[in-house]
């Protein structure tokens, strides 16, 4: 298998390397308005994630260009790897949709942004039937494994530890701040992994955590800017 994945951790190392750093992360955030922020953005390795934005996009613009950027680097990813592990890796394009799906699951309507992104009324009702549908979403992905592969121990290990970040509070309680340390420990673990030239799929998924919190940090200075104005002056 090592060999096999030959090709995939040198692409992963690769990116790896482009990621900001905690230097290029503060200029970024340092960035007042939107149209700032998106003229910062494009100096970096994020830039693909705003090409298609401007400083007057709505919230929901925004969104819809990230998980359009999310599915597109899982589409590329899912070519790195052996043909045995391609279902698997593509399955996680899905993972940006399922607040919305779960929200379409459980009765909600389909709101006015939603019908500019066909996928939500299309699909409603597609896990449906489920509590919650991530541990639904997990199930059917671990399906996708090939059997007796011996990439997946280390695989599931690493998905409950994503699993076990994802069971953090994401709101602080009142007059306190959000701990930013298990995110930052569940990116290190990944980098971790990536940098012990693994090559396993472990290696694989692990860089497509770190584009998915990148999108992530990305998306929260995006939508502040784009409700608040100057957060430069907000702050």
């Amino acid at each position: 298998m090592p060999i096999e994945f030959n090709y995939a951790q040198g692409r992963v190392q690769a990116r790896l390397g482009e990621r900001l750093t905690p230097a290029a992360w503060q200029l970024l955030e340092a960035s007042g308005t939107l149209a700032q922020h998106l003229h910062a953005a494009r100096a970096t390795a994020l830039r693909s994630a705003v090409r298609s934005l401007t400083g007057t996009s709505s919230p929901h613009a925004i969104e819809r260009a990230l998980r359009s950027d999310w599915r597109a680097e899982v589409l590329g990813t899912t070519h790195w790897v052996p043909g045995r592990w391609r279902d698997a890796v593509a399955r996680t394009a899905s993972l940006c949709d399922l607040p919305m799906l779960a929200w379409l699951d459980q009765g909600g309507e389909v709101l006015p942004w939603m019908r500019d992104d066909p996928r939500f009324a299309d699909r409603a009702g597609s896990l449906a039937g489920s509590d919650d549908m991530l541990a639904a979403w997990r199930q059917h992905f671990e399906t996708l494994w090939p059997p007796g592969d011996p990439g997946t121990a280390r695989l599931r290990e690493f998905v409950d530890l994503v699993d076990e970040y994802r069971s953090q509070p994401l709101i602080a309680a009142a007059g306190r701040r959000a701990s930013m340390e298990p995110r930052r420990r569940l990116d290190a673990h990944a980098v971790r992994l990536i940098r012990r030239s693994l090559r396993e799929p472990v290696t694989v998924f692990s860089h497509l955590l770190l584009v998915a919190l990148d999108l992530g940090r990305l998306r929260n200075g995006l939508v502040r800017r784009a409700l608040f104005g100057d957060w430069a002056k907000a702050a």
